[in-house]
């Protein structure tokens, strides 16, 4: 019974043509007195056959050319977003210096009030979170720009 098990798992592959002379030989012999395995190598030897007279499918002749394109174009945009990612750290550290530089100078030169409302804007909550709002809405508005680029650049 275990000898057939094995012998039956092998038959698709001799039928495929995929065992050495001398296990196609074992199977072939195993066939002899086993009309099971018999008939199911005549259908697997019939789907092969069938396989064999099918097209072939060609590749197009650009194949390759229009892959490597595609590989370089995705490298590009993962480059293009490191530096943009660095443009816009280091744009927001200098907005900081600028902020901050603007803040110590304008105290520096009013004497520290600058009042609207009742409210000391050269305060450091006031003057930062003004800053804050401008800075985060000009942010905004790049990062926008930049994305409908990008989309427009990915269309073309």
């Amino acid at each position: 019974m275990i000898d057939h098990e094995r012998m039956h798992q092998q038959v698709v592959l001799a039928a495929s043509g995929a065992l050495t002379q001398a296990e196609t030989v074992e199977v072939l012999d195993h066939m002899r007195g086993c009309e099971t395995c018999r008939l199911e190598f005549e259908m697997w030897s019939a789907y092969g056959r069938g396989l064999g007279q099918l097209p072939q499918p060609t590749l197009p002749v650009d194949l390759v050319a229009r892959t490597q394109a595609r590989i370089l174009q995705i490298h590009a945009d993962e480059k293009s977003q490191r530096w943009t990612s660095a443009m816009f750290l280091a744009l927001t550290a200098f907005s900081w210096l600028i902020t901050f530089s603007m803040w110590t100078l304008t105290r520096t030169l009013t004497g520290g009030v600058v009042e609207m409302f009742g409210v000391n804007l050269l305060d450091a909550g006031p003057w930062f979170l003004t800053s804050f709002v401008v800075t985060g809405i000009t942010a905004g508005t790049a990062a926008m720009m930049i994305s409908s680029h990008r989309e427009a650049r990915r269309v073309l």
